[in-house]
């Protein structure tokens, strides 16, 4: 996405320590100088066993247009902004770059079935002709969601995102940055207790994706999730709650579950016959939750009459081995 050297120093709130005369229109936005850098503003990130201001001179060589610092450096021929903390000023760029595009955002993140739910999700922008991206992988933490904004070429109508956090207060600022129009949670688990407390702490955390939704923003949940319907109900801020699951009361509600075993398994939503090709129940629920992620985002999947979710699983997700004797 492009943005120039003036809207990356306002964005970031940085000053221009190099080159104050030059004016440049970035192409993107790198943190990595063995990529593509050309044209690019290189983000020099710093880690706990890494940093990459020591790789400046390889970025210009590489044809970065202008670097973004934590600290003063020599002359390097481009322009320099001084930021405190690049790694924020990463996010506050994808911050000014999604509000500057003004894509609506669908933003996924629970403690299980994620990356297949955003996968099956972005199958269905797919096939319904709009323009759109999504997270590559799990690109999903506070480096890869910016990444995966400053990334898109900035027509696009939509942006289907993958949240992941390890610690508290992680989300907040994952979801102040994409500011969703619709969040979805898979559900919340033992994962992560270390940063995030017990079941009822994850699911505190994780509810978060709702805290920056836009107006009139809808939040998606598992029916009868009581840890998540603690935890909505403990957000500072009133929000939209819509459900998705096989009970009655569900607003998106899957009916007629068939599983298939290796072949995966079919369903009904409103009549409507959903096909996965991927195995396991957890697998329909995640199909469902694509299925509600999609609808509340006006693509409308069930129009069409039927769905099929052909996707190969993701590598070490859902993969089905052959054993020595035949067995699946």
């Amino acid at each position: 996405m492009k943005i120039s050297l003036a809207e990356a120093i306002a964005a970031t709130g940085g000053r221009l320590a190099a080159n104050g005369g030059k004016e440049v229109v970035f192409v993107g936005v790198a943190t990595d100088t063995r990529k593509g850098l050309k044209g690019k503003l290189f983000c020099a990130l710093k880690g706990e066993r890494f940093d990459a201001h020591e790789f400046l001179g390889a970025a210009v060589e590489g044809g970065a247009a202008g670097v973004l610092l934590s600290r003063e450096a020599g002359p390097l021929g481009v322009p320099a902004i001084l930021t405190p903390d690049t790694q924020r000023a990463l996010g506050l760029l994808a911050k000014a770059a999604r509000r500057k595009a003004g894509f609506k955002v669908a933003a996924i993140s629970g403690s299980f079935g994620k990356t297949t739910t955003k996968e099956l999700a972005l199958s269905l922008f797919a096939k319904s002709g709009k323009k759109f991206f999504g997270t590559a992988g799990n690109l999903n933490n506070l480096i890869g969601l910016p990444q995966t904004i400053l990334g898109a070429e900035g027509d696009e109508e939509y942006a289907v995102l993958e949240l992941g956090i390890s610690l508290k207060g992680e989300m907040e600022e994952l979801s102040a940055i994409c500011k969703p129009d619709v969040a979805l949670l898979t559900g919340v688990g033992i994962a992560h207790t270390e940063g995030l407390g017990d079941l009822e702490g994850v699911a505190r955390e994780k509810v978060k994706i709702a805290a920056s939704l836009r107006e009139g923003g809808v939040l998606i949940v598992p029916f009868g999730d009581r840890a998540i319907e603690k935890a909505v109900g403990e957000l500072e801020k009133p929000v939209k709650v819509k459900t998705f699951g096989w009970e009655k009361g569900a607003d998106w509600r899957g009916e007629n579950l068939e599983e298939l075993g290796a072949e995966g398994s079919r369903f009904t939503v409103d009549g409507v016959l959903v096909n996965v090709a991927l195995a396991g129940r957890h697998n329909a629920q995640n199909a469902l939750a694509a299925i509600a992620l999609a609808g509340e985002m006006g693509i409308s999947p069930l129009q069409n009459g039927q769905i099929s979710f052909a996707a190969a699983p993701q590598a070490l997700r859902g993969e089905i081995a052959e054993g020595p004797r035949g067995s699946k």
